[in-house]
């Protein structure tokens, strides 16, 4: 077992080695890349400082993007549970209550999203174009 493990170990330094010295030698390169990184971003507008509405909107919304996937898991976890029930009663009972509040709780947060989103392009709208929020 021990050799096993200093074989691995040793082909693995000896595969990462020469990407360390190629790292070192080519600087240049490295920073040619980091170069590019910086005139993407700063064309695509990433490094401008945004308005505080628009950045809370934004981590809300990603906040509820979240939480809709735990909720996505829930049904499917509970799916498998009711379908691999094979009629035991208590595993069926037990797969519908965790799929029947995940469905309640998936439509509280599609609507809540669907409200940081409609608040989030008023937000943006009113950022942008210097427009009120209320027309």
């Amino acid at each position: 077992m021990k050799k096993i493990v200093l074989l691995i170990i040793l082909f693995v330094s000896l595969g990462l080695f020469p990407l360390a010295l190629q790292a070192q030698v080519n600087k240049t390169t490295g920073e040619k890349i980091m170069g590019q990184v910086g005139a993407s971003a700063e064309k695509a507008e990433i490094g401008a400082p945004a308005d505080f509405r628009v950045v809370v909107t934004r981590t809300i919304k990603t906040l509820l993007e979240t939480v809709g996937a735990v909720f996505i898991i829930l049904i499917v976890y509970g799916g498998y549970t009711f379908i691999t029930a094979e009629g035991e009663e208590e595993k069926v009972t037990k797969g519908l209550n965790i799929i029947k509040p995940a469905i309640i709780g998936l439509i509280i947060i599609l609507a809540a999203y669907g409200i940081t989103l409609y608040v989030g392009i008023r937000f943006t709208q009113a950022v942008t174009e210097g427009a009120t929020i209320m027309r």
